[in-house]
């Protein structure tokens, strides 16, 4: 995906954060309680909110993010957005999981 978007980004059009998911720790941790799982994930969502999307508005004039991802990435980033749309007004799923 970054490799597609190279020209913006060169251009100064576009800006990309990066950020890991803890699926390993949450959603596919199977030696800890559904609970603990689902408590790791929020605590993680926490995190975008509270640090990163702050971190983001704080570099850029402009407000408008977009959340995006492949794959269970991609659930994610809807899901985030679905969850919190006053903090990411918007996203994407990826094609392979496109919504028509």
């Amino acid at each position: 995906m970054v490799g597609a978007l190279a020209d913006k980004i060169d251009a100064g059009q576009l800006q990309l954060y990066c950020v890991d998911s803890v699926d390993m720790e949450s959603w596919y941790n199977r030696q800890v309680a559904p609970r603990r799982r689902i408590a790791r994930q929020i605590e993680y969502e926490n995190y975008v909110l509270r640090e990163v999307v702050p971190l983001i508005r704080s570099k850029n004039a402009e407000t408008r993010m977009t959340a995006l991802g492949c794959s269970f990435g991609g659930y994610h980033a809807v899901n985030i957005c679905l969850r919190h749309p006053t903090f990411l007004p918007g996203c994407s799923l990826s094609p392979a999981h496109s919504i028509w």
